[in-house]
């Protein structure tokens, strides 16, 4: 593998546009996943000393198509991603393309779908995706802001950006009322005086809505569910935390319907 030299800079294109067109990712299994699976994506990369046998082998597709690979020191790659907790690894890398709301619910093998609203803690939601790609969830609607997958979000996902899609909602009501005519059973999640998840109404094609963990859901969202669920317990914690949420509701949705089809390519 060609090296870099050490001199570092921000590694920043210039121009709205170009910083519109590249993401930053750090993070071994985050940039194993892109190495994996679209390594004709990566723009740029640069690695710590001594990186494990892992990481050298997921380098080696970047070889033939021309990338080189940086070879510089762990304060280096920190100032690169803004983090610490950067692994030994920082890319820099093209975004997934993916399909829109309207083309989610428009598509009948479409199963479960997870609904953030106001949720936009960057570890929240890359702890949601990565509980997304272990049952086979193919897409998370969220605020723009949360669609915006930036490093801390994609580390958390541990690679799980690379299977499930993050699809921005701008307009909320419009698109859950769009889900609803599609034949989809919205769900809200509330911490109480629900119908126990456990008997309820959850058919394949089920869209479930999350708020924040410090708000939860409006009322407006509430207003357009079909059903609201209780995850039961003993009432000694005010809630679970949101990823925790999200794979209880994913495992009984399994339970009943058997794991979701693979998500959605690119």
């Amino acid at each position: 593998m060609r090296a870099g030299d050490r001199r570092v800079g921000s590694g920043r294109r210039e121009g709205s546009e170009a910083a519109r067109s590249v993401v930053r990712v750090h993070g071994m299994r985050a940039a194993l996943a892109i190495l994996e699976r679209r390594p004709r994506d990566v723009l740029r990369a640069w690695v710590g000393p001594r990186p494990p046998a892992t990481l050298e082998a997921g380098l080696e597709p970047l070889r033939r198509f021309g990338v080189v690979v940086h070879r510089v020191g762990r304060d280096d790659l920190a100032r690169l991603c803004g983090s610490a907790h950067h692994e030994g690894i920082v890319v820099d890398v093209r975004p997934r393309t993916g399909r829109t709301a309207a083309e989610l619910a428009a598509d009948r093998s479409t199963g479960l779908l997870v609904a953030l609203i106001g949720a936009s803690n960057p570890h929240n939601v890359g702890a949601v995706m990565r509980v997304a790609a272990h049952f086979g969830i193919a897409a998370v609607l969220c605020d723009p802001e949360a669609a915006r997958s930036g490093g801390a979000t994609l580390r958390t996902a541990q690679g799980a950006a690379e299977h499930v899609e993050c699809v921005a909602v701008s307009s909320w009501p419009a698109v859950l009322d769009s889900f609803a005519s599609a034949g989809f059973r919205v769900v809200a999640t509330v911490v109480r005086a629900g119908r126990s998840l456990f008997e309820a109404e959850l058919p394949r094609r089920t869209l479930v809505l999350f708020g924040s963990e410090a708000d939860g859901l409006p009322g407006w969202a509430l207003r357009r569910a079909h059903d609201a669920v209780t995850i039961p317990g003993t009432g000694a914690v005010e809630s679970l935390n949101l990823a925790t949420a999200v794979a209880i509701v994913a495992a009984e949705h399994v339970r009943r319907h058997g794991f979701h089809a693979r998500p959605h390519g690119r």
